[in-house]
């Protein structure tokens, strides 16, 4: 009867261990930035993929009504954009966008006052936009970052950012807030894959 028990649970383990390395290793990310939706920036200038140069891009999604996650991320990603530009890679091989999964309450004006915050215009190539509820919801969808509202302005959320490349295909994923957002690491893979 043991044999028969640890036959059975060495089969439902190897089974486990196949889905996490089909699912976790092998599977190739299929996520992409669509380059045919038009948002806008902070400053009411339209921003397409279509239309910007073939560059890396990090990309991060936030609301302004968050209180940890979504600051502490975009915090680290402005230490994270000096260390690339002091490496000559910020803004000519790599951009940031940070867009807003709450179109609806965060504005022009809230994303003017949440860029000055981060320092986000302190050199060209960092972009922070919104689009209507419709785009919005495409984009993050092809990503697969989910969001849903919570309730009293709040919204939950993945934790994740992505880097994509020069077609807008995701080649890299990373965690978000404080413990989540290894700076080192993200550099360190940035570096090796935009040189």
């Amino acid at each position: 009867m043991n044999k028969f028990y640890i036959i059975i649970f060495s089969c439902i383990f190897s089974l486990i261990g196949i889905g996490v390395y089909y699912f976790g290793f092998y599977q190739k990310d299929t996520s992409y930035f669509p380059k045919n939706i038009t948002l806008v920036d902070d400053q009411d200038h339209s921003f397409s993929l279509t239309g910007q140069p073939k560059k890396y891009r990090l990309v991060e999604f936030v609301y302004l009504n968050c209180a940890d996650i979504c600051p502490s991320t975009t915090y680290k990603m402005e230490k994270l954009r000096d260390h690339l530009q002091a490496k000559k890679v910020f803004p000519s091989k790599i951009e940031f966008i940070t867009m807003t999964i709450d179109p609806k309450r965060d504005n022009t004006n809230q994303l003017q006052k949440y860029a000055q915050t981060f320092q986000m215009h302190k050199t060209n190539g960092w972009h922070i936009l919104r689009g209507s509820e419709k785009d919005t919801k495409k984009i993050t969808e092809k990503l697969q970052f989910m969001y849903r509202d919570a309730g009293g302005g709040m919204l939950v959320h993945t934790t994740q950012t992505y880097l994509i490349d020069p077609k807008g295909n995701v080649v890299d994923r990373f965690g978000m807030g404080e413990n989540g957002f290894k700076t080192n690491d993200v550099q360190n893979q940035i570096l090796k894959t935009v040189q």
